[in-house]
């Protein structure tokens, strides 16, 4: 009977600690035949029109941008399959809203 309990209450954390871990990304764009496709969240549209350039010009068949939940605000993070050049293209379009903050007051003489 506690074995039984144990291994419920084992399954409960497992699943709690997988929903904290997946409640990290705020969006999921898949590249699938070349094409863009939401799997999750809402980007920004600006955002993906300049992802599907992004992948015409790089000519990408496959591969998942992920917009992650950090302290500094959403900062992008990708698959293994999309290579570095075209990585650095997705965050040189890539307008992540202000996290609040920062240092943009301006100094008086």
């Amino acid at each position: 009977m506690i074995a039984i309990f144990l291994l419920l209450l084992a399954g409960l954390a497992v699943g709690v600690a997988w929903m904290l871990w997946d409640a990290r990304y705020v969006f999921i764009v898949a590249i699938e035949n070349g094409k863009i496709r939401i799997k999750r969240g809402s980007p920004p549209e600006k955002f993906l029109r300049s992802c599907r350039i992004v992948v015409y010009l790089h000519k990408l068949q496959r591969g998942k941008i992920y917009g992650e939940r950090t302290a500094a605000g959403v900062e992008l993070s990708f698959s293994r399959e999309i290579p570095e050049r075209p990585r650095q293209a997705f965050r040189n379009v890539w307008d992540s809203p202000p996290s609040g903050g920062g240092d943009t007051a301006k100094r008086r003489a």
